[in-house]
């Protein structure tokens, strides 16, 4: 038995190729609202997260009011290492965190407040900028903005230790400078202390928001965002909401602006440059006419690829009938690229929906063609925000609401993925075995399409730990005075297959 089990869960587990085999997910928070949008790779290979909760227990140390600036690391087999909250009694938020170069991390996003960490509020939402240390402590803390409201969306750190931070500014006074129309494009750098050395605002007379932030090879810097404006900065829109990049160099001066997308409404997300050069950049389209071609139906996943001047070199809509979009992207190590965010759909590119909306996981080859794809997700509301892409591993982060969650209403959700090894054979022809939590302490819930007669929980050694005798789609197992360790389990479903997970028990 000890040498059959493990040579039987390797060949259950490579006959799924054509998804990517769930290594362990957890949700992260406490009994109030939490919700995840950052994540960066520290230099010691940990994840560092950042987001906003309104928790206090739990993996929330603290709350200081109203909701908080809430950052963790982990490690990587979900071991959460530290976890701080800042920010003041009132409402704040982080939309980004990077790894600065000496180890620390910058993290950015908005805050109500003006006390506690915050020592200055100009008005309203003020842009948030903080270095930390790499224990996670705070270095130094900035807000910037004016009477009314800025937020900061994408940070990129420089190599003489400051940052250009970008994201939206609605003022026209205090520390926003040359502000256009409704709200712009607002790019700010700082010195090494958290100074600004210039600001800038880009755009038209309408609402403009920058949402990703890049340094190019040639030492410039790259913004995407969204553009309503058809006037200003803008000066070739495409009619209804636009795909909008800049290029700006060091000193914060336009070298090129463009617009992308069709005549509908159509929103940028993410920016990556590739390893030729190119860029990347990512998000929703509702059009499908001008440079958008196969939309499937409501807002479709958007990609595609641009040259360095901000040309269309190709595209790719990809979703089914209802909302879906693309939230992050990153390049993969064979040359195609893994993306995340959010579907609605059960059809078109969509091979299922698990309830509500779910976190979508897409691997494109280098041409930007679909290989294969997956919902990850359960009874109601799941997002995916962030994707790393660490060499055959797969890292997402996002938030959950699901009915059997540990904690509160929402939480932060991060999963953990092994690439196929044959990205050829779709997700369509896969068989997929849910079991969540996992890592667990208490209770894990299994789920499949067919029924699952019998469950078989196996200790990583090949030792049978117990069977479970099921015979439904879903079933809830107490795990309980199980000793902590690494486990597998193998579920027989109702047509007489046998599909595998492995499966950790923690305290």
């Amino acid at each position: 038995m000890k040498s059959f089990i493990p040579y039987l869960l390797l060949c259950i587990t490579s006959c799924c190729l054509g998804q990517a085999n769930i290594l362990w997910e957890k949700e992260i928070g406490g009994g109030e609202d939490d919700w995840g949008y950052g994540l960066c790779l520290s230099d010691d290979g940990m994840y560092v997260f950042a987001g906003v909760t309104a928790s206090y227990d739990e993996e929330v140390p603290d709350s200081i009011g109203g909701t908080d600036i809430w950052v963790g690391k982990m490690s990587p087999d979900s071991t959460l290492i530290w976890s701080y909250t800042y920010g003041g009694t009132s409402n704040d938020r982080a939309n980004d965190i990077q790894k600065s170069f000496d180890g620390g991390y910058y993290f950015t996003g908005f805050t109500e407040s003006i006390d506690v960490d915050i020592t200055n509020n100009n008005g309203s939402k003020d842009l948030v900028i903080s270095k930390l240390y790499p224990d996670g402590t705070i270095e130094w803390l900035q807000s910037f903005g004016g009477t009314s409201d800025e937020i900061g969306n994408t940070v990129i750190p420089l190599d003489d230790g400051g940052v250009i931070v970008a994201g939206t500014a609605f003022s026209d006074d205090g520390d926003v400078t040359n502000h256009i129309g409704s709200a712009d494009f607002w790019v700010i750098r700082l010195d090494a202390d958290g100074n600004i050395i210039w600001d800038n605002c880009f755009g038209g007379n309408m609402e403009d928001r920058a949402r990703k932030i890049i340094k190019t090879q040639d030492g410039n810097f790259v913004i995407l965002g969204t553009a309503f404006s058809q006037d200003g900065n803008v000066s070739n829109p495409l009619g209804g909401v636009d795909f909008w990049l800049i290029k700006i160099n060091i000193d914060g001066q336009l070298i090129w602006e463009r617009s992308l997308g069709g005549s509908s409404a159509d929103q940028g997300s993410d920016l990556i440059e590739t390893s030729d050069g190119n860029l990347i950049i990512t998000g929703e389209v509702l059009s499908n006419n001008g440079d958008v071609d196969g939309n499937h139906g409501l807002t479709d996943a958007w990609v595609a690829k641009l040259d360095t001047n901000g040309n269309l070199i190709w595209q790719n809509a990809l979703g089914g009938t209802m909302v879906d979009y693309f939230l992050s992207i990153k390049e993969a190590d064979d040359g195609g690229f893994v993306a995340t965010g959010n579907t609605f759909s059960d059809n078109g590119d969509v091979s299922i929906n698990l309830g509500a909306s779910d976190v979508w996981l897409v691997k494109l080859d280098a041409n930007g063609n679909l290989l294969w794809e997956q919902s990850i997700g359960y009874d109601l509301n799941e997002i995916g925000n962030e994707i790393l892409s660490v060499g055959e591993d797969i890292i997402i982060f996002g938030g959950i609401q699901v009915d059997h969650l540990r904690h509160g209403n929402s939480d932060a959700y991060i999963v953990k993925l092994r690439a196929p090894l044959n990205s050829i054979i779709p997700i369509h022809d896969a068989l997929q075995l849910r079991v969540f939590p996992n890592p667990s302490s208490e209770w894990i819930h299994l789920s499949h399409d067919d029924i699952i007669l019998d469950f078989q929980l196996f200790h990583s050694n090949g030792q049978l730990v117990k069977t479970y005798s099921i015979r439904q789609n879903q079933f809830s197992l107490n795990i309980q005075g199980v000793p902590l360790g690494e486990y597998f389990g193998i579920a027989t479903l109702g047509n007489g297959q046998q599909v595998s997970i492995p499966i950790i028990i923690t305290n």
